[in-house]
């Protein structure tokens, strides 16, 4: 298995620089250590980074939190498969503009000039004990603490996670946040992600529909 425990480095304080000194092992990680250090070198930039994978629907972009080995990954791959655009993998970069939270894309992916805005936050979980996907709407303050929960708090910085916890509390207050629970069962994935795209679809419809 590849390794990236034990990191040793810095990062400059204005996040615009960091040096990673790789150990002398076989099978060191080097993509898996540049992604541990972006979301505290995007934090101390000001920037919000989420624990999560994220598609793309018509409407914008839904972004899967989890703590790593999860299945998110497995999940938005599966998803991809079944024609919904997979836009981050792991870490999906957001930021607060004009009262919306936008989830910036290369220009390939986007469709149109502008950046997609977060539509939605699912707090992904498997369990035992459900035989099919659910979704349970969260309140501003139980998606705050999820955020936090399955954040990157490793980085001693205080004024780091003041500024993460007022931009964590923005985006709790104007994205709508779910608690996803589905069956632990990764030979069912394929039936998962199908019910996963008829929830997020769902959600898509208008009001009145």
């Amino acid at each position: 298995m590849p390794e990236c425990i034990g990191l040793t480095g810095w990062i400059a304080a204005d996040g615009l620089r960091a040096l990673v000194v790789e150990p002398p092992v076989r099978n060191f990680d080097v993509p898996l250590a540049i992604r541990r250090v972006l979301p505290f070198a995007s934090a101390l930039q000001g920037g919000v980074i989420l624990h999560g994978s994220a598609v793309a629907l018509p409407a914008g972009v839904h972004v899967f939190v989890a703590g790593s080995a999860t299945g998110k990954s497995t999940l938005a791959a599966h998803l991809g498969s079944l024609g919904l655009p997979v836009v981050a993998d792991d870490l999906t970069p957001c930021r607060l503009v004009d009262g919306l939270v936008e989830v910036p894309l290369p220009c390939e992916v986007k469709r149109d000039a502008r950046n997609p805005r977060l539509c939605g936050l699912h707090f992904l979980a498997r369990s035992s004990a459900v035989d099919c996907v659910s979704l349970t709407p969260l309140t501003p303050a139980e998606c705050v603490a999820q955020l936090l929960w399955n954040g990157f708090s490793e980085l001693a910085a205080p004024a780091m996670w003041a500024s993460q916890f007022r931009s964590y509390s923005q985006i709790a207050r104007v994205v709508p946040a779910y608690a996803l629970t589905v069956p632990d069962d990764r030979l069912q994935v394929g039936m998962i992600a199908d019910g996963v795209r008829a929830a997020l679809n769902a959600l898509s419809l208008p009001e009145s529909a």
